[in-house]
């Protein structure tokens, strides 16, 4: 029998790695911008600046730096949203259909 739980659990998971690896530099840019405030060269330039500034001076790893472990921890949070999200409107939609039936 197939076990859509864990179906939607791994979609879920799947869909927040690839989010949150997709939006991890920019996450970078904001967070030195904030924290460092003007001690950093990244302060006075916009996003796509920033970016490149950081890609040229640290590489393209550096725009990566401590993602690992939002790996491990945000597409988990992704997940359950999404298998809570769906096993619940599941739900409501079979319910619905039974009261239906009865009337």
């Amino acid at each position: 029998r197939a076990r859509p739980a864990l179906a939607k659990f791994l979609y879920g998971y799947v869909a927040g790695f690839c989010a949150e690896t997709m939006i991890y530099p920019l996450d970078t840019v904001r967070r030195r911008q904030q924290a460092l405030g003007d001690a950093t060269p990244l302060s006075k330039r916009n996003v796509f600046q920033a970016l490149f500034l950081l890609a040229r001076y640290e590489g393209v790893v550096g725009m990566f730096k401590g993602l690992p472990l939002n790996l491990i921890k945000n597409p988990v949070g992704t997940a359950v949203s999404f298998a809570v999200n769906d096993l619940v409107k599941d739900e409501l939609q079979r319910n619905s259909k039974r009261s239906g039936e009865r009337r």
